[in-house]
């Protein structure tokens, strides 16, 4: 912006300015840009052109004052005197136009009082300047009060600023009536008048250009009525006439037939001018050419057309919706389905938000205005679900969807639609019906379970008390035949009463694990955080009877840390590290192998042995209760070791699988997730 002021300075005529006032007063002066640049100067001192600013040493003393002077300018200081250190004063003073400072005026070379001619003698002799001529343009520096000084740097600076205000506003004016001309060349308007007492319509270039007729014409009145189409020659006289005579203005929209023939559609405005007895004595107006403007109303008609054929056949209601600057509505877009929504016509709301408001229902009124005024404050979309009553017809639920938009003009308008869901509520309805039914069978059910949970551990109760008893009588009076009647016992009822103590300890054996079983899966959990390295250990404490005389190789891994219940998880390891341990007893040296692997959600535990392993054509079998793969004459067993297995790794959110081959071993998976959920 500095540069672009500074070249509206008319340098010419402010050195003939400076110049002149340096011949008149004796004063020298100089305009130095920002960076210190001398723009112009006029009447330098003898003594600083050829003493002071020819010698390295004085030199650099006029440097430092030019400096000092500039810097007290940026600080904003109106007026700055400064002595020199060749002996002289200085002055400064900013330029400031339009309040901005562009550049600093500079007077100087001058004393406020007589000189010390000893002072200057010395520095002649110091710096090695002939002192006769020294002295003698020292004897040219005018003695001046300060005062003087101060008017003086007044008028210049008054001077300077009128020149560059006067050159500003002519070029300013002129780029004005420029940039007018370019918009009424873009916008296709002009402007034209009419003196009454002349008859002749004065055109300006732009109007002459949209009739296609060279610049400068000028046409009498009927002449200027003949451009127009035929159909607007009544139209165009009549307004024109009114304006002229009784003072009406006008602003019509009609169309001309320029020089080549071309049908243009133009804007005419016209108003009257009065003299100081109030007697019409011109008519003008502006002009401007509004095709294109016809041409996409024309458009615009249009897509309103296709958007009304579209949407004639759809039930829902597609709208353009607007809240004013004031606070009102207004739906100015509307298809026919706004008589299926809200029982009322496009037109009825083009301009009132009433006939909607009328019909919605009276507990949903206040939710669906707050919601819209949210939408507008937030330029959120606004989603609701509300319901209407049109007269006559039943209550309706309605969803409505739309996306906002804000105008210049602060009005808020929205782009959606509105179906009928009423159907879906209704259908809602049902299924909370149907699901409150439910949850009422689900209660029922909940109690028949828990009675048949009690029923469950009376009969536990029973096999634990009731059954024990009669198998302690069988066994213990066999035992007591065995042993006190043996020489009286034939040799095959011997084998008959170890057979009967045999199958009554299996049979106690069965009763424990069934017991066990239904403790497993009734019992609640109690989780922690557990080694899985401790429950490894425990268990094989459990087990360590049936590893006597054995020749076993363990591989086990470093396993981690789990969440889960550690007396059923000991458990599971027990019984799955029994069955590896006692499927493995044909092998000469057994290997069990226990470790995991990590996915994203859960650890996988394996428990792999070299034992008799099985056909995996009956792996379906392996976790049924009372399910063997095995004879018991080949290894024994209740079935119900793996069955309590899968139950314990269910209740922890897990699952259990196997893999193996008929006399090459087999592998037992279970999984149990990292993060455990409530599974009991």
């Amino acid at each position: 912006m500095k540069t672009r002021i500074l070249d509206y300075i008319d340098f010419d005529k402010v050195s003939t300015l400076l110049e002149g006032f340096n011949v008149s007063t004796g004063f020298v002066t100089a305009i130095l840009d920002l960076d210190g640049n001398i723009l112009t100067k006029s009447g330098w001192r003898q003594i600083c052109t050829e003493f002071h600013r020819l010698n390295p040493e004085t030199s650099k003393k006029c440097i430092l004052s030019d400096t000092v002077l500039a810097g007290k300018m940026a600080e904003g200081e109106k007026y700055h005197f400064y002595e020199c250190l060749n002996g002289l004063i200085d002055v400064a003073a900013p330029i400031v136009i339009r309040g901005e400072h562009i550049a600093n005026l500079f007077s100087g070379q001058f004393f406020f009082e007589k000189p010390d001619i000893s002072f200057f003698r010395k520095q002649a002799m110091m710096y090695g300047f002939n002192e006769k001529e020294y002295l003698k343009a020292l004897n040219n520096v005018p003695v001046v009060s300060k005062e003087k000084v101060l008017a003086v740097m007044d008028f210049l600076l008054n001077m300077v600023n009128l020149i560059t205000e006067t050159t500003l506003q002519r070029d300013e004016q002129a780029e004005r009536i420029s940039l007018l001309k370019i918009a009424g060349e873009k916008a296709k308007f002009g402007g034209w008048n009419v003196i009454l007492g002349e008859s002749r319509s004065y055109w300006s270039d732009e109007v002459a250009a949209i009739h296609e007729m060279p610049p400068g014409y000028s046409p009498l009145i009927e002449e200027s009525i003949s451009f127009y189409a035929p159909e607007w020659h009544e139209k165009i006289r009549k307004v024109f006439t009114d304006c002229a005579v009784k003072g009406i203005p006008y602003d019509e929209e009609m169309e001309i037939i320029t020089a080549t023939g071309k049908r243009v559609w133009v804007r005419t405005i016209g108003e009257a001018v009065r003299d100081d007895n109030g007697k019409i004595f011109k008519v003008h107006g502006a002009f401007q050419d509004i095709t294109e403007k016809k041409i996409e109303e024309a458009k615009i008609r249009e897509k309103d057309l296709q958007f009304r054929k579209l949407s004639e056949n759809v039930p829902d209601l597609i709208y353009q919706f607007t809240r004013r600057p004031d606070g009102t509505y207004f739906v100015p877009v509307a298809s026919e389905g706004i008589k299926n929504i809200f029982g009322c016509s496009p037109e009825d709301v083009a301009n009132d938000f009433a006939p909607i408001a009328r019909v919605l229902y009276p507990d949903d009124a206040e939710r669906v205005i707050a919601d819209i005024e949210y939408s507008a404050s937030h330029l959120t979309y606004f989603t609701c679900e509300f319901r209407v009553q049109i007269p006559g017809k039943p209550i309706q639920w309605l969803f409505s969807r739309s996306s906002p938009e804000k105008l210049p003009d602060g009005s808020i308008t929205w782009f959606g639609f509105n179906t009928d869901i009423t159907y879906r509520k209704e259908a809602e309805e049902a299924i909370r019906f149907l699901n409150s039914e439910l949850e009422q069978r689900v209660i029922d059910r909940t109690s028949q379970l828990e009675a048949a949970n009690k029923e469950l551990e009376a009969f536990s109760y029973s096999v634990s008390h009731d059954l024990r008893s009669p198998l302690r009588h069988i066994n213990g009076f066999a035992e007591i035949l065995t042993s006190k009647y043996s020489e009286q016992v034939p040799e095959e009822a011997r084998k008959y009463l170890n057979t009967i103590v045999s199958s009554a300890r299996k049979m106690g054996t069965l009763i424990d694990d069934l017991l066990s079983f239904s403790r497993t899966g009734r019992s609640e959990l109690k989780k922690s955080r557990l080694k899985m390295d401790q429950v490894i250990e425990d268990a094989l404490t459990h087990i360590k009877d049936s590893l006597a005389d054995r020749k076993i190789k363990w591989e086990i891994s470093k396993l981690p840390v789990v969440e889960g219940d550690y007396n059923l998880l000991r458990q599971a390891f027990v019984n799955l590290l029994d069955n590896a341990v006692k499927y493995s007893r044909t092998r000469e040296v057994a290997v069990i192998q226990i470790g995991y692997t990590e996915e994203k959600r859960e650890y996988i535990f394996f428990i792999k042995d070299n034992g008799v392993g099985f056909d995996m054509k009956y792996a379906d079998k392996l976790f049924g209760v009372f399910q063997r793969l095995h004879s018991s004459t080949q290894f024994e067993g209740t079935g119900i070791g793996l069955a309590n297995v899968q139950r314990i790794i269910q209740r922890h959110g897990g699952r259990i699988w196997a893999e193996a081959e008929p006399d090459r071993g087999a592998v037992f998976y279970f999984s149990i997730p990292k993060k455990m959920e409530d599974n009991q």
